[in-house]
C-alpha cells in the first residue's frame, strides 16, 4: 500500500506541476508580442535614420564632386578667355549635378576666375542644413608642362 500511495503521490505531483505551468504559460502569453512590437519599431526606426544619413552623405559627396569637375573643367580651357572657362565650368558642375543629388531644395554656384586660378564654390541647401564646397584648380599650360618635365628628366640625367 506503501508503494501506491507513493506512485499516487508522485502523480499527483506531476498532474500539479503541469497546472502550474500552463498557467504560467497563459500568463505570459502575449509578452512575446508585445517585446516584439517594440523592437521591430525600434529597428524600423534606426535602419530610416542610416538611410537619411546615407542620403545626405550621398548628395555632400555629389557636390563636392561636382565642384571638382567644374574646376577641373575650367582649369582645362587654358586658350580661351574667362567667360568661356566660367561656362565650361557651369557646364561641368551640371553635369554631375543633374542626375546625382537628393532630396536638396537649392544649389548654389559662384565660379571666379582669377589670373591663371579657377575657383567653384557651392552651396547646397536641404531642408535645415547647408553644405558648402570650394574647388580651386591652376590652369596649366600643356604644352609648357610637358616641355618643364622634360627639362627636369634632362637635368636628372646630367647628373647621373
Amino acid at each position: 500500500m506503501y508503494k501506491e500511495d507513493k506512485k499516487s503521490n508522485r502523480k499527483e505531483d506531476t498532474k500539479k506541476m503541469k497546472d502550474r505551468m500552463k498557467k504560467r504559460i497563459k500568463d505570459n502569453r502575449g509578452s512575446f508580442t508585445i517585446e516584439a512590437a517594440v523592437i521591430i519599431s525600434f529597428l524600423v526606426i534606426v535602419v530610416n535614420m542610416i538611410l537619411v544619413l546615407a542620403f545626405f552623405l550621398y548628395s555632400r559627396c555629389s557636390l563636392e564632386r561636382a565642384a571638382a569637375m567644374g574646376a577641373l573643367r575650367g582649369s582645362q580651357a587654358v586658350w580661351e578667355d574667362n567667360t568661356l572657362r566660367c561656362r565650361k565650368a557651369d557646364e561641368g558642375v551640371e553635369e554631375i549635378l543633374a542626375n546625382n543629388l537628393l532630396g536638396t531644395d537649392t544649389v548654389e554656384k559662384e565660379i571666379t576666375v582669377k589670373g591663371n586660378q579657377i575657383s567653384v564654390a557651392l552651396d547646397m541647401h536641404i531642408r535645415q542644413w547647408n553644405f558648402h564646397t570650394e574647388a580651386k584648380k591652376k590652369c596649366i599650360n600643356p604644352v609648357l608642362f610637358i616641355r618643364n618635365c622634360r627639362k627636369l628628366e634632362g637635368l636628372g640625367k646630367e647628373r647621373k
